[in-house]
């Protein structure tokens, strides 16, 4: 299983501001089963999609995974949100702001920037982000290096920070 990380586009204008402020042009992060072709991530709810093709290559940077992870595994976490949405108790609206990257959550990512420049990580506000569920998957399996899931969110950066650190590929 892999990692990627996904950088912003040279001269799209969220990805130099991300840059200026952070020093780091990633935006997202997946998981790749380059064997099967199947990509996994955090998107509104933790879903599936073929890999080749999704992403310029030029702008993704594939690294082992530091965890040990399988495909049925990241299948049952797909499954997993979309029981938690269907069959957990409370209203429909409590159910998806367990599961949904929510909009608060869109706001911080905005101001994320802001944040970096001062040493922060990007608050979450209870959504899922991409690099938090990779987080909390790991955490699961014994991986801590980027925290427990009650520790603030890392964003898709603090993820190619720790890779560089490892010089991991």
């Amino acid at each position: 299983m892999k990692i990627a990380l996904i950088f912003g586009a040279p001269g799209k204008l969220s990805a130099d501001l991300a840059e200026y402020f952070t020093h780091c042009r990633v935006y997202h992060i997946c998981f790749v089963c380059e064997e099967s072709g199947w990509a996994y991530d955090q998107h509104l709810l933790f879903r599936r999609f073929r890999w080749d093709g999704h992403y310029k290559p030029d702008l993704v940077e594939l690294h082992e995974c530091p965890f040990e992870i399988t495909e049925d595994e990241l299948r049952e976490e797909m499954l997993g949100d979309i029981d938690a949405i269907c069959n957990s108790d409370g209203s429909l609206w409590v159910r998806l702001l367990r599961t949904l990257y929510g909009f608060r959550d869109y706001a911080a990512w905005a101001l994320r920037p802001l944040y970096h420049a001062i040493g922060k990580s990007t608050p979450n506000y209870g959504g899922r982000v991409c690099s938090g569920r990779i987080r909390d998957m790991g955490a699961a399996r014994g991986f801590h290096a980027l925290g427990t899931m009650f520790d603030a969110e890392p964003s898709p950066c603090d993820w190619a920070r720790w890779f560089a650190a490892q010089d991991i590929n």
